[in-house]
């Protein structure tokens, strides 16, 4: 039997989506942590907001870009 899409988030991103940007934001983190540098817990936070569909790719690095992120 054929399970009905699910979306998530306040922008619907299908699973499929999220899963994608999980694995980007993940990619992120480690990309940074050899470069010896670590997210700092704002960053965190707004990359948990963008893998769940809460903010766009264009929001999400605005908000880096802004500083909200530091």
């Amino acid at each position: 039997m054929h399970q009905p899409e699910q979306f998530h988030g306040k922008y619907q991103i299908t699973t499929e989506e999220r899963a994608r940007r999980l694995a980007a934001v993940r990619y992120g983190v480690a990309t940074v942590g050899l470069e010896g540098l670590k997210v700092s817990p704002e960053v965190e936070e707004i990359h948990q907001r963008y893998a769940a569909g809460d903010l766009t790719e264009d929001e999400f690095h605005e908000q880096v870009m802004q500083g909200k992120a530091v």
